[in-house]
């Protein structure tokens, strides 16, 4: 009888496998949770995912999917149709662009595409003739992606309503979550230090969206963390999901008394104590070896020395025939099917069966669906590393040839073709391998094949005619898929490459160049060379309306409004008289969002709104999803420059719901929450606006860094506003950061204003003046008035605590020539009127009118803090030199109004110049007596609710699971009942609430 090989009871993970099933136990009461399983290889994941997974019962529904060892992940979402498959009969009906694409991963083929338009034929390539191997893809159509600008394919035109990576993360999020509605789900993905970049965005998307979704799932990760470079993805990744709530378990070696029993178990007899002790030193504990040291029969001889020589001890038992089949199905990857194994080892099928039954039954290799694996992948690494080069050749291109003979994955097929040393037929097979990634929106993978391809070029002639990409093209979807993978870089860098060998085909070149602008202005860091780039691109387009021309003239419209350049609005009126003729409704759409803006901005709000409204329902009908998002950007910011900040909080939030369930919450969805949250702000929902911002800056979980630092400025201006500075600083921090590196001037132009209002609240009049200088010199002239009078209005507000001018020179020369444009914006005309009333501070004019004219103004626009702020100036000039009673009294009143809404905000910084002002003119009773009746409303219903639990002495961690809300929540509702009670701790508010039947 065979000696078994493994211990038939696990060993030592008790307390690991508590916390899988702990995990599973939220996961059934509607919470979903997430779990990685970490440990050096042949430490016992696999083994103690089994063992919890037996335990689940039948009413736990199980998927699982494992990440493939091939060519450093290039083999895009491998798990991912391995988990569908469990799950197919389950189902929804779906959109046909989702069913498609998941139909391709159930398949593992690429999805067919549409044929090109006929508007996209006007700057199609010549035709190439077709390679000479099955399945081969035509060029990828283009689609768009949450992350950037439209993919654009060889003909230049988007394919319209096609799904973005983003709208198939959400699809299968959302498919996931409803299967779990039946029954809890345990969505498994093994390996994950093979994982492709496409399955990790994919897992750290499920992961971020269980924050905000509710579901019976437990999804769990497998992954070795030794062996790791430091810059491996996989490291980011393990930090990245920590953050965003997933736990890790980190398994470490058994100890002797462990090792011992495992080796009991596996011998079915106890083994003596200095065996054990032998066998865990050389081991270290490592289950998966102890268990080959053992199979080799090294129980009661020498131990081996070398980890390699206890992985191949048994291996090397074999005969010749028997050890290159293992080889052969190493370096297939981390599968062998049956059938491609055949054709490439050449032996009689009896022949092959007996060899397999023998290396199955020695438990080196187990059945697997269609096919073979290794029973531990080191085992397999071990006989790849020991094989003579040549031999890898040689079986690599035996499956190359295999794979090319049949339906195959493309990813695969490239991988052995290049690993073969065959540039021609790797070059071809890369190129297809890079399509096919694109079909199913792994642009990370596709990038990499395509560059190359790129690498290959050169020493491959005979594949130019035979590619079914040339050279300009292939750079051109290299950059594309760049791009949109957050590689703006390489973006840059392949474009001007494919440019230098364009430079005779002007219309080749002109696409070009208008992608090469989108990059730079993407890089955030090169506006000039930007606005340059499209300027070549509209020089180049056809004369006349076409839509190459249009969108040239929108990319250049677009670049030249958010610089903030003055001859932006005639460009962006071309622009859109040329979409309108070509018609080019995409484009008309976008003219249309730079249009309204710059009407906007130039005081034609209405006119702005209009237009940004149209460019909404052109986005909506066509169902492009960056334009989408843009349009509800654009709408929320001409709102707020309309005053109507109400209705820009709402339109903001709808965008970033949109973006949410197409997927696109880390990144737009991310950009108009921001917009949302200044918003509230501005409104006084300042706890809400509190709860939905991050306790910390985090760029992986914030989108790109431009997109992070729009969020980051608004939780920065709410910590000042709040009194937070040290959590002011560290998001300013942040902020300064990324600027550095992917920064426009709106950016920097908010940034500065953020370090300004900190400095004054901090009474840093000097700094905060230098900063408002900078900027000021930084800007230029601008017709953005909304902009200039912030800046101005700080500016002022410093100069007033210097003890001599710094640069009042010239902000009361910009504010005389902002007062004098005609229709300003509302909120640039509120922020106009507190400047005069700030230049009346500086010089000393008593008149209180100047004051009342602003406070009125912030009253229209319902803005409880500048309201605030500016009855605290009209008390201070009210209150000034000996005011009779009636002054006196209306000081009182103003007083009183600006300290009940600073207590209600929170507003900490201002409450505390309130209350000095009181005490300094011997008013405290404004501020205590009717400010207290002001500042201790009744409590909410959900206050209550946090109150009675809090009376019980409950936790935080308890009350938000108590009633279903996250821990950050609690801490803002536990800060407002402390402050509207006038407790100083929790105890005290406890008290209160006894006391007073609360």
């Amino acid at each position: 009888m065979r000696q078994r090989v493994t211990c038939p009871e696990m060993v030592g993970r008790s307390a690991e496998l508590d916390r899988l099933r702990d995990g599973l136990a939220r996961a059934q009461k509607g919470s979903p949770a997430a779990v990685i399983v970490t440990g050096e290889a042949g430490i016992g994941k696999t083994r103690l995912l089994n063992e919890f997974l037996a335990g689940v019962g039948d009413k736990v529904r199980v998927v699982r999917g494992g990440c493939v060892p091939l060519a450093e992940g290039l083999q895009p979402l491998a798990p991912v149709g391995e988990m569908l498959r469990s799950l197919a009969r389950d189902l929804p009906e779906l959109p046909q662009s989702e069913a498609t694409v998941l139909a391709a991963l159930l398949s593992g083929q690429p999805p067919p595409n549409p044929a090109p338009t006929t508007q996209s034929q006007e700057v199609l390539p010549t035709p190439r003739p077709p390679m000479p191997m099955p399945q081969r893809l035509t060029p990828a159509t283009p689609r768009e992606a949450s992350t950037g600008e439209a993919h654009e394919a060889v003909s230049g035109v988007a394919l319209e309503g096609h799904a973005d990576q983003a709208r198939l993360f959400a699809t299968l999020r959302r498919l996931l979550f409803a299967a779990a509605e039946n029954a809890t789900m345990v969505v498994v993905l093994e390996d994950l230090h093979w994982a492709d970049a496409s399955s990790r965005s994919l897992l750290s998307y499920l992961v971020h969206g269980m924050r905000h979704q509710e579901g019976r799932m437990l999804l769990i990760g497998t992954c070795r963390s030794d062996e790791l470079p430091d810059q491996h993805p996989l490291r980011a990744l393990l930090a990245e999901l920590s953050r965003a709530g997933a736990e890790r378990i980190e398994l470490g070696g058994l100890g002797p008394g462990q090792v011992a029993d495992q080796m009991a178990g596996i011998l079915s007899a106890p083994v003596a104590d200095e065996l054990a002790a032998r066998m865990h030193a050389r081991c270290g504990g490592n289950p998966f070896l102890v268990e080959e040291v053992l199979a080799a029969g090294a129980s009661t001889g020498p131990l081996p020395q070398g980890t390699r020589d206890i992985l191949l001890q048994r291996v090397r038992r074999l005969n010749s025939a028997q050890r290159h089949l293992l080889l052969a199905v190493a370096v297939a990857g981390r599968t062998a099917q049956h059938e491609l194994l055949a054709a490439v080892l050449g032996t009689a099928e009896e022949m092959l069966l007996s060899q397999l039954r023998t290396v199955v039954d020695e438990h080196l290799l187990i059945a697997v669906e269609r096919g073979y694996a290794f029973r531990h992948a080191l085992v397999a690494e071990a006989l790849v590393a020991e094989a003579l080069p040549q031999e890898r050749v040689r079986l690599h291109r035996a499956y190359a040839e295999a794979l090319t003979g049949r339906a195959s994955d493309a990813a695969e097929t490239a991988y052995h073709w290049c690993e073969a040393g065959d540039p021609v037929r790797g070059l071809i097979a890369c190129v297809e391998a890079g399509l096919a990634a694109e079909g199913l929106f792994a642009q990370s993978e596709a990038c990499r094949h395509f560059d190359r391809a790129i690498q290959l070029w050169d020493e491959a002639p005979p594949a130019h005619s035979l590619s079914p990409l040339d050279f300009v093209e292939l750079c051109r979807h290299a950059a594309e898929a760049a791009f949109l993978d957050g590689d703006t870089g390489y973006a840059i860098a392949a474009t001007r490459n494919a440019l230098r060998r364009c430079a005779a085909d002007t219309v080749r070149a002109g696409t070009l160049y208008e992608r090469l602008g989108r990059y730079l202005w993407a890089n955030g860091n090169a506006e000039t060379e930007s606005i340059g780039a499209y300027e070549s691109a509209v020089q180049l387009a056809p004369a006349g309306a076409s839509a190459q021309r249009a969108r040239a003239l929108t990319g250049l419209a677009g670049a030249l409004t958010y610089a903030d350049r003055p001859d932006a609005a005639a460009w962006c009126e071309e622009a859109l008289q040329v979409a309108r003729s070509a018609g080019a409704q995409r484009e008309e759409g976008r003219a249309l969002q730079s249009l309204g803006y710059c009407e906007a901005m130039a005081g034609n709000v209405e006119s702005g709104l209009s237009a940004c409204r149209d460019a909404l329902g052109i986005a909506t009908r066509l169902g492009h999803s960056e334009d989408l998002y843009r349009a509800y950007t654009n709408l929320a910011g001409v709102l707020r420059m309309a005053g109507r900040t109400a209705e820009a909080a709402a339109t903001a939030m709808e965008g970033a719901h949109v973006a949410r369930r197409h997927g696109a919450d880390r990144t737009y969805g991310n950009l108009l929450l921001g917009d949302a949250v200044d918003a509230l702000i501005l409104l006084g929902r300042w706890d809400e606006a509190d709860a939905a911002l991050p306790d910390e800056p985090d760029i992986a979980a914030h989108g790109t860094p431009v997109i992070a630092t729009n969020l980051w400025l608004s939780a920065a201006g709410l910590h000042t506003w709040r009194g937070r500075f040290d959590r002011t600083r560290v998001f300013l921090d942040a902020c300064m950061q990324a600027y550095a590196t992917h920064g426009h001037g709106h950016v920097r132009s908010m940034l500065h204003a953020n370090h300004s209002e900190l400095c004054l609240w901090q009474g840093q009049y000097e700094q905060a003046s230098r900063w408002i200088s900078t900027e000021l010199d930084l800007l230029g002239p601008t017709e953005f008035t909304s902009l200039l009078s912030r800046l101005v209005l700080q500016g002022l507000r410093a100069e007033a605590g210097l003890t001599r001018p710094a640069d009042l020179t010239r902000l009361v020369g910009l504010l005389e020539e902002m007062s004098r444009r005609p229709d300003p914006p509302p909120d640039a005309a509120a922020l106009i009127a507190m400047s005069w009333a700030e230049l009346g501070r500086i010089r000393g004019d008593c008149d209180p009118r100047l004051w009342s004219v602003a406070a009125q103004q912030w009253v229209k626009l319902d803005m409880p803090w500048p309201l605030a702020y500016s009855r605290w100036r009209l008390a201070e000039v009210l209150l000034a030199r000996r005011p009779d009673q009636v002054r006196r009294r209306a000081g009182a009143d103003a007083l009183a109004e600006a300290n009940a809404i600073a207590a209600r905000l929170g507003a900490e910084p201002l409450r505390l110049g309130i209350v000095a002002l009181a005490r300094r003119t011997r008013l405290l009773s404004a501020v205590t007596d009717r400010g207290t009746a002001a500042a201790h409303p009744l409590l909410t219903d959900r206050e209550r609710e946090v109150a009675a639990l809090l009376r019980s002495g409950a936790t935080n961690r308890r009350i938000a699971q108590q009633l279903f809300i996250s821990e950050k929540t609690v801490s803002v509702h536990v800060s407002n009942i402390l402050a509207k009670l006038g407790a100083a701790n929790r105890g005290e508010a406890a008290a209160i609430v006894h006391r007073d039947g609360l």
